[in-house]
Formats: structure tokens, sequence, C-alpha cells
């Protein structure tokens, strides 16, 4: 991640503050079980500061150009989309936007649901025949703007029958299976890791449950928070030794090259996917909320962390860390603009020592400071307290400091079970120029949300489009 991708993830960080407002007041509301909860959120809402939000706006979208990026000439609110997982009905009494939405529980780790009443993907096919997507063509158009992309040319695309001997979908999934090809969406591969190491996970993501004869496939995904189906064919782009330019399988499994695929239509190509962060590419894989923290943000302590990492590692949340500048290594074999998944955090000696367990997705090159494979500092209690093996698989053991000092943000992916979700587009108030939207929500019993803002632009992109705000309630 260079320094312009860090300016531009400062200017996306006010649409989360602004989340951040939101969310507090809902969950303001409902912990003091007002008797009038709706109007307690407005009343709360009505003491933000809305003219020092836009004055911030301004100088991020300066901040903006002059890093190079296109920015609108105004970063007033643009209309917004509701989004909840909830069991109760979305409730807009001044009549604006969709109204009396409800929709069923959504098991976040079973997709069959979620994706049962959504159209087939563009260019999916019912026939027999070899498919091939017109939508999403095996040639330049799919991998982008090749000038900027030396060799790209010499791609020849193959169907999967053509690279592998008795390909399969599915074998053993496992995050060890990933392998990173020429295009630089490590955060993509690191979420999709983080994901596999639960592999019902990633096997539930899957529409089709097993290999094609067609060479036709369908995934689901979530798109500005909506599910859809996105349907692919098996062509995949080839290097001259005949293998896979993109990522890949340590076996003859399809499942990597595939989600990446899915991944880079949904956005318009693969050259689109290059730069991004593992928690919107796990929250696009899942549908779950997530949430993106910086650690130069002195108001996120180590402590503060330190109880996050606790609490997802307790419930099961995926993470991610990243880290700043270009593809390259420090003195201590931490890639730079790299993305690593979190496998685990373990609190030692009576709570002096925190460390943590981190990936890289590449399966190799790992951290060589304190409480690495080859540190004098690990004991044989300590060892067999945290499950220590020393091998060169991409894993190793960092002490809560030296994450904080060497990485830049860390991402939760609140991936729960038995949440609900709904959703309904909103639109300004009639005969308001301000772009701001009003809505009512009814709630009707205590509970806890989630509030998020999406904006529906490929990752190539650096314009602001609309916005959705999103709640997750828990039923």
């Amino acid at each position: 991640m260079g320094p312009s991708d860090r300016k531009q993830l400062q200017a996306y960080m006010t649409t989360h503050r602004i989340a951040r407002i939101l969310t507090e007041a809902v969950n303001t509301a409902v912990a003091e079980r007002s008797t009038d909860p709706i109007s307690r959120v407005g009343q709360l809402l009505a003491s933000v500061e809305l003219e020092q939000l836009h004055a911030e706006n301004e100088q991020l979208r300066q901040l903006l150009l002059t890093n190079g990026l296109d920015a609108p000439n105004g970063l007033e609110l643009p209309p917004l989309a509701a989004e909840m997982f909830v069991d109760s009905e979305i409730v807009n009494e001044d009549g604006y936007g969709d109204s009396g939405v409800t929709l069923p529980p959504i098991d976040q780790d079973d997709f069959a649901d979620a994706f049962a009443a959504v159209p087939k993907g563009a260019g999916f096919s019912d026939g027999s025949e070899a498919f091939t997507d017109a939508s999403f063509p095996p040639n330049e158009n799919s991998l982008g703007s090749m000038s900027k992309k030396p060799g790209w040319q010499t791609f020849k695309w193959r169907p999967a029958s053509e690279i592998y001997d008795g390909v399969c979908l599915f074998d053993s999934i496992s995050p060890n299976d990933i392998q990173q090809g020429q295009l630089g969406d490590c955060y993509f591969l690191c979420g999709a890791s983080c994901l596999a190491e639960v592999p019902g996970r990633v096997a539930s993501k899957f529409i089709t449950k097993a290999r094609s004869k067609q060479g036709m496939y369908e995934i689901g995904m979530f798109w500005v928070g909506q599910p859809v189906r996105v349907a692919i064919d098996e062509w995949l782009p080839t290097g001259a030794n005949g293998k896979p330019t993109f990522a890949s399988t340590t076996h003859s499994e399809l499942w990597v090259m595939l989600w990446e695929k899915a991944y880079a239509k949904l956005h318009g190509s693969y050259l689109a996917l290059e730069g991004g962060f593992p928690g919107a590419a796990m929250a696009d894989m899942t549908g779950a909320p997530y949430r993106h923290l910086l650690f130069s943000d002195k108001d996120f302590t180590a402590d503060d962390m330190w109880s996050m990492v606790l609490e997802a590692e307790r419930e099961g949340y995926p993470m991610a860390c990243g880290t700043e500048g270009n593809d390259h290594f420090n003195e201590r074999g931490v890639v730079k603009g790299h993305a690593y998944s979190v496998l685990q955090a373990r609190s030692l000696e009576g709570g002096k020592l925190r460390l943590m367990q981190l990936r890289n997705p590449w399966g190799r090159f790992e951290w060589t400071g304190a409480w690495s494979d080859k540190s004098k500092k690990w004991t044989p209690a300590l060892k067999a307290e945290v499950g220590f093996e020393r091998k060169d698989d991409g894993c190793f053991w960092m002490a809560l400091e030296d994450v904080r000092t060497l990485f830049a943000d860390i991402s939760f992916v609140y991936l729960h079970r038995g949440w609900s979700r709904a959703c309904t587009p909103l639109v300004p108030i009639p005969g308001d120029d301000s772009g701001r939207v009003v809505a009512s929500i009814v709630v009707s019993e205590p509970t806890e949300a989630y509030v998020s803002l999406h904006q529906p632009v490929q990752l190539s992109v650096d314009t602001y489009g609309g916005m959705r705000l999103e709640l997750i309630r828990r039923p």
C-alpha cells in the first residue's frame, strides 16, 4: 500500500466516522431503553457538528487532489441506502425509499438461502455445451489496461482441463493451498486465507458445488452489501510455462483461481483488483460487516487493540493486518505493502506477554525478530502453551508492540451465525439540496447493531459514488 493509497484511505475514514456516529446513537438509545428510541436517536444526531464534518471532507478532498487522485468538487453526503440484518421491518415514516421490507435470518456461514432468490449471474448459461463467458471473455478486455503491465500481452488463455490433469473444484480446502501470482491482490488472497481456516466458509460461497462438465460456475458474493451471483467460466490466463499467471493452488484445485476470477469480474477486470484491504474483500465475500483501524490513530491504543483481538479470537472473527509501502522486504522479513492474516492471539506470563500469530499468504518469508521461529526467547513451556511449530510455512509469532510498529492497520470481520439482514434504498429529501437523508428505524427491543457505508465503485476508480447505510442487528 503506497502513500497515495493511505491518503485515500484517510478520506474514506470520514465515511466510517459518520457510520460510527450513527452506530453510537442507535446503541445509546437502545442502552437507555428509551420509550421513544427514534426521537432519542434524532436528538443524539442533532448534536453532531455536521458543518465540521463537511469541512473535514473538503480538506480530505484537497488531500486527494494533491496526491494526484480524482475527487469530486464536493464531498457532500450523497444518497444512501439502508441495509439491516434484523427480523423486524425497515420503516421510513416520511415515505422516502422503500418500506415494510422484512427478510428472514440468514446464517452467514451458509449462503444457500441468501442467494436462492437472487437472479442468475450475468453470462449464465443452462446449456450443455462448453461454456465461455461472453460478459467476461478470455481476452485482454478482462485483463484490464495491459499498457500498465509489461508482459501481460503475452498471456494465453486456457481452459482448466488443459492446465491440470485430474482437475477438481475442491480437494482439501486449506490456507496453504493459496499461491499469489503476478497480480497485486494479496489483500484478497489474505482474506481467502482467513476464511479457509474454516473450510465451510469457503465451500458455502460456491453455488456450484463440484467441477462443472461445461466449465460454468456460480459464486455468491456481495456487491455494495447486496447478494449477487457471479457466473464465470474456467478459462484462465497462463504464462509461457502453461500455468496460471495469477492466483493458483498447490494442487489441481480450482477454487482459488475461480474465486479470484469472480472477484475480478465483479470489479470489471483483473487489473482493477490491484491494491485493497483484506477486511473489505472479506466483506464482499461474506456479506459480514467489518472494521478497519489504523495504528496511527492515537485514540486506538495497544490495550484497545488487544481487547478487540481477544474478542475476535474468542468469537472466531477473521482478522488481518497490513503494512505500508511497496512490495519489498525490510531487514526483519516483513513484506512492505502486503497483507497478513491473524491466526491467533495469546496472553502469557500473567498477561505481561501478548503474542499474535500471523500468516503470510505467500506461504513463505517470515518475521525474523523477537518470537520468530528462530528466536531464543522461546522456552519449552511457552512452546507447549501456544503449540509452537518451527516450519517455513509463512506462519510466525510476534509481540503486540512489534505488530503495531511494523504494521499499519488491522481489520476485524464480524462473521456471525444466525444474524438477519434487510435492505432498502434511501433518497435525499425532496427540496433539500444538501444531499442529506432522513429515515426512521423502529427499534422494538434492546439489540446490538453495526453501521457501515458502502461506495458502489470499482477498486480502480478513485471518485466517490453513492453511499449505503448499513445496520446490522442480532436477533
